[in-house]
């Protein structure tokens, strides 16, 4: 029975690498496509705009203070 697991998890081990493998050239051909493919934004704008993150506004919560010197 040891034999079979053994067997098993190879075979599912090998399934899984064949399977990255063929998502990843499909991802680099993908990625290939649509670099090749004319758009109206330069690439190094891409680049520059990709690196910047948006700001995210956030409310800020009163403090606890507030609730413990009322009392």
């Amino acid at each position: 029975m040891a034999k079979n697991k053994d067997q098993k998890k190879k075979e599912r081990e090998r399934r899984v690498a064949q399977k990255k493998l063929t998502e990843t050239a499909k991802r680099r051909e993908v990625a290939k496509k649509q670099e090749d493919a004319p758009t109206g934004i330069p690439r190094a704008k891409k680049v520059l705009t990709a690196g910047v993150k948006q700001a995210q506004i956030t409310t800020s919560k009163p403090s606890v203070t507030h609730r413990r010197a009322g009392g």
